[in-house]
């Protein structure tokens, strides 16, 4: 794993492989880890793609958005939007990071109260 200033980031256009090695009728997700640490799916046929805090959940993404789909992983890291500005992906990421944090605690909260309806019930 590379540290986060030294990961070197592929660019945005990713392509897919070549016809004859992949039939075009198959969606491609490309998947890799950003300059910021997150996982990044990303359509290599369209802009869909997100990032993600996990692996795990960028693969997930992406059989979920492709069906069935090839799943290409970028060894040299790659970038949600490798035009905007540090700030932005700041600003993006906060975001983004706000979101899943949120995400997180709606399910622990969940449950707990899940937890406790179940310890009631059993006396």
């Amino acid at each position: 794993m590379f540290p986060a200033d030294d990961r070197p980031a592929a660019s945005l256009k990713v392509t897919r492989p070549d016809s004859a090695i992949l039939n075009e009728a198959i969606p491609v997700f490309a998947i890799g880890r950003s300059n910021n640490g997150l996982w990044i799916a990303h359509d290599c046929d369209s802009a869909a793609g997100g990032a993600f805090l996990s692996k795990a959940a960028a693969v997930r993404f992406a059989k979920r958005s492709g069906g069935a789909c090839a799943l290409m992983f970028e060894r040299d890291g790659l970038e949600l939007d490798g035009t905007a500005s540090p700030a932005h992906r700041s600003r993006h990421l906060k975001a983004g990071l706000e979101t899943a944090i949120a995400n997180i605690k709606t399910r622990v909260y969940n449950w707990v109260r899940s937890r406790g309806r179940a310890a009631s019930g059993a006396t």
